[in-house]
């Protein structure tokens, strides 16, 4: 909407590709991307900047774009965009102690900020402090009922911790609460399935299996 409203808006750019990007869009990304560079050209530093580190990750240069946010953050580490990108790239290589240490960093210049919160709550259940993990995920959800990672990493949690039947009554109302979760509203489902199966329920879990997953298009 902001690239719509403002077509010089050269991050709103970048940030529409990286979702783009992460939805499959990928020629449709690389075209707002490079949206986002002609528009950069008459912008800040700052703006040059996110922009350079969001053009290597649409392009898939994942190492250019790991140095050009890590360049970025130490100048500007209250840019949440680059924060997020840099430690889902980090998930997906498990690089735990990275993404710890970058959210706390994030949590240093932004420590009111729920989604700094749900970077923390993730990152400690990923690292076994799921217990911990769970109010941290709270206080996400409680500044922002539709912080998907907030939910995702409390969904975690509950699971490591065994707490079946809570996440059953609670992580449901939660995912409606996010009414923007998109492509990772499948992920999710996925989740409500394994606490079925965690339960003994097969039965159940593979009939949700079938009424979700084998259709088309997608739930959302």
């Amino acid at each position: 909407e902001s690239a719509e409203k403002d077509p010089g808006f050269a991050v709103a750019h970048a940030g529409l590709a990286a979702a783009l990007f992460v939805e499959e869009g990928y020629e449709e990304a690389r075209a707002v991307i490079a949206s986002a560079r002609e528009a950069a050209a008459r912008g800040t530093e700052r703006e040059q900047s996110q922009v350079v580190a969001l053009d290597h990750y649409v392009n898939l240069r994942s190492a250019d774009a790991e140095v050009a946010m890590r360049a970025h953050l130490a100048k500007y580490p209250m840019d949440l965009m680059i924060v997020q990108r840099l430690y889902l790239m980090w998930f997906f290589q498990g690089r735990f102690a990275e993404m710890g240490a970058l959210t706390d960093a994030a949590y240093e210049v932004l420590p009111e900020d729920g989604f700094v919160h749900g970077f923390r709550a993730f990152v400690l259940e990923e690292t076994g402090n799921s217990k911990e993990a769970v109010p941290w995920a709270e206080g996400a959800m409680k500044q922002n009922p539709e912080d998907t990672w907030g939910v995702h990493a409390l969904a975690h949690a509950l699971y490591d911790l065994q707490s079946y039947e809570e996440a059953i009554e609670r992580i449901p109302p939660a995912m409606d609460a996010c009414v923007n979760m998109n492509y990772y509203w499948n992920h999710m489902l996925w989740h409500l399935v394994l606490y079925r199966l965690a339960i003994g329920e097969y039965e159940r879990g593979l009939q949700m299996c079938f009424d979700w997953f084998e259709r088309e298009p997608s739930p959302r």
